[in-house]
């Protein structure tokens, strides 16, 4: 098996990572960009004013040449209390190995270092493999009121309690 490396990102990664995302997004008929005025993935432009300079974090997971990204999951400051979990994401070539759960159990625990008290992710029903993990660790559906508006290309917003 090979070696893997979770790393901090660091700026030139966002490229990366969107490279990531780019062919899992189609495989499950999902869009980058869903309207013209699209901003979900500007983050990605900046990751260390985005994630670091605003008390969360972000992690890329790359072979052990440390090069090609496979893997990602940001931590993401929403309030004092709670962070988002962002662009978690897996190519498919390396599932089935615990990377899945290695991405998600580091940004919990980096979650709760940061002293959040709950993370919230968005995600969409398409993602049936990602959603059926983010429920085995606690996550729960959440019902989306008016107050909160899921990002253009998600169907559900599901939240977990870090305390």
């Amino acid at each position: 098996m090979s070696k893997f490396n979770l790393r901090d990102a660091k700026n030139e990664d966002g490229k990366k990572v969107y490279e990531l995302m780019t062919p899992i997004l189609i495989k499950y008929g999902l869009k980058q960009i869903q309207k013209e005025d699209d901003a979900i993935d500007t983050d990605l432009d900046n990751l260390e004013e985005n994630y670091f300079k605003r008390d969360g974090h972000f992690y890329v997971l790359t072979r052990d040449d440390n090069t090609e990204v496979i893997g990602s999951v940001g931590v993401y400051k929403i309030s004092d209390a709670m962070c988002e979990l962002r662009k978690m994401y897996l190519d498919e070539n390396f599932r089935g190995l615990g990377l899945g759960k290695l991405l998600l159990e580091s940004a919990i625990s980096k979650a709760k270092d940061l002293g959040y008290k709950e993370m919230e992710l968005e995600t969409h029903t398409a993602l049936k493999e990602a959603t059926q993990l983010y429920l085995k660790y606690g996550f729960a559906k959440t019902d989306v009121g008016k107050n909160h508006q899921l990002c253009s290309r998600c169907d559900q917003c599901l939240t977990l309690r870090l305390d």
